[in-house]
């Protein structure tokens, strides 16, 4: 792609750029060297029960853990850490814990996800004085973050983790045989572009868009902005049936009625459109950093010819958009070890500690803390320094324009089946998209109620 149309887009570039890939650097070493020689705790000391999630990047499943043990072990307690996958199985255990009141002392989740357990009181108010002691060390929160984790009120209810941007990734080998060398300035434009590389009988779709329960927060949350409208308001009021949401909706319902993406769409898990680029089926998706590295370690071919940018706006003189997913540690209300836990989560996200497993992530999680943007791998890697540089400021939350609400994480949710059942009522029942969108409105009328 020769030319340019958006400033996002400046500065993207091949993987044969790439100065080094996650878990070659001097931080794994001396992270991993200093995590083999530390004592265990006493069976006595106290111990805290850990709910990590479960990454589609294998290095940081490896680090979490240690690092976390590494952590347990300098401050002489115990802990017990779970990696919970991002599944129907990990939903169930989760959810069940949360109908049980058995929490763990600490569990991560997105922004989205713990408003909803904010909202159902279950996590503990410490979490403010956590974030409150974190302004005045290590350069402080980055702009903006501690907004990820306020309520409705302007309570704070965890700890910000890391966040993760949603990327349109481009097969810019596909598109330059076909004479397209600029990125799609709209939505439209990234219609024809599809279209014009669809040849199924060649084993390649034009797009891989996803219509089951998984990734809906970087596909449907996204598509009403690109047309000028949310899910909620400002004020943090859902605002479901509006004539720019069902022109989001019908924009997105295209590319499956049109057959620019596989028809087993329909059902794709997590990793379903990680799968249809890796295997060259599709030639535009969107997803995270999670498929960076999948591209770095199995496929570099792909890699070389892959470039990122946001959604283009549906209209000319709009603006592109990208969710970005607000990942926190939460602190359980019931804990009985809640100070610990908050002092726990202080000493995860230090430098020393936080670096490594940042730099796992392969482009995956992006720094909340000041000084975590000055570490070598956002400052040297130029595809991740890109990514800092130019999507994460442009980036909206998951919630934009208006607050983490219960009914709003609930409603948009991952672990919340509402946008699967709007497009497969259009999809697989035959419904129309506006009587579908009214259903859907329904489903968050009900969501809100349980919140009053």
């Amino acid at each position: 792609m020769k030319k340019t149309t958006s400033p996002l887009y400046e500065s993207l570039v091949s993987r044969r750029d790439v100065l080094h890939l996650a878990g070659k650097s001097a931080a794994f070493a001396g992270f991993v060297s200093a995590t083999q020689t530390l004592p265990a705790a006493a069976q006595s000391a106290p111990t805290l029960r850990i709910w990590m999630g479960e990454d589609y990047v294998p290095a940081w499943n490896d680090y979490l853990p240690v690092m976390i043990q590494k952590v347990a072990a300098e401050m002489e307690i115990n802990v017990e850490v779970e990696l919970t996958p991002d599944n129907d199985v990990g939903r169930a255990r989760r959810n069940t814990a949360l109908e049980s009141d058995t929490l763990p002392d600490i569990i991560q989740g997105t922004t989205a996800d713990s408003a909803r357990l904010d909202g159902l009181g279950k996590l503990h108010p410490i979490a403010a004085e956590v974030v409150e002691r974190m302004r005045g060390t290590n350069g402080g929160w980055t702009a903006g973050i501690e907004e990820f984790v306020k309520g409705p009120t302007g309570n704070i209810f965890g700890v910000p983790f890391f966040t993760r941007p949603w990327m349109v990734h481009y097969r810019t080998d596909l598109f330059d045989k076909i004479g397209i060398t600029t990125p799609p300035a709209t939505l439209e434009d990234l219609m024809e572009a599809a279209r014009a590389v669809h040849n199924p009988a060649e084993g390649i779709y034009g797009a891989g868009m996803p219509y089951g329960q998984a990734d809906m927060d970087g596909h449907m949350v996204a598509f009403p902005w690109l047309h000028g409208g949310a899910w909620q308001n400002a004020a943090g009021e859902l605002t479901v049936e509006t004539e720019e949401n069902l022109a989001g909706l019908k924009a997105y319902l295209r590319f499956f009625e049109e057959g620019l993406t596989p028809q087993d769409s329909l059902n794709w898990g997590g990793i379903g459109n990680n799968n249809a680029y890796l295997t060259g089926l599709s030639a535009i998706v969107c997803n995270t950093g999670s498929l960076f590295a999948a591209l770095n370690r199995d496929r570099p071919d792909l890699a070389e010819v892959t470039r990122f940018g946001p959604w283009p706006s549906a209209t000319a003189n709009g603006s592109p958009a990208a969710t970005t997913i607000g990942f926190c540690l939460n602190i359980a209300h019931n804990s009985p070890n809640a100070e610990l836990a908050g002092q726990f989560i202080e000493k995860m996200l230090e430098p020393e500690n936080m670096a490594p497993l940042l730099e796992a992530g392969s482009g995956q999680a992006m720094p909340v803390r000041e000084e975590l943007t000055l570490i070598d791998y956002f400052q040297n890697d130029p595809i991740v320094g890109s990514i800092v540089e130019n999507i994460v400021p442009h980036a909206r939350p998951l919630t934009s324009p208006g607050p983490n609400t219960p009914q709003y994480g609930e409603l948009v949710s991952n672990n919340s089946p509402y946008f699967q059942d709007m497009l497969h009522r259009v999809l697989v029942d035959g419904m129309s998209a506006e009587e579908s969108l009214k259903l859907f409105a329904a489903d968050g009328d009900a969501v809100t109620a349980k919140y009053q």
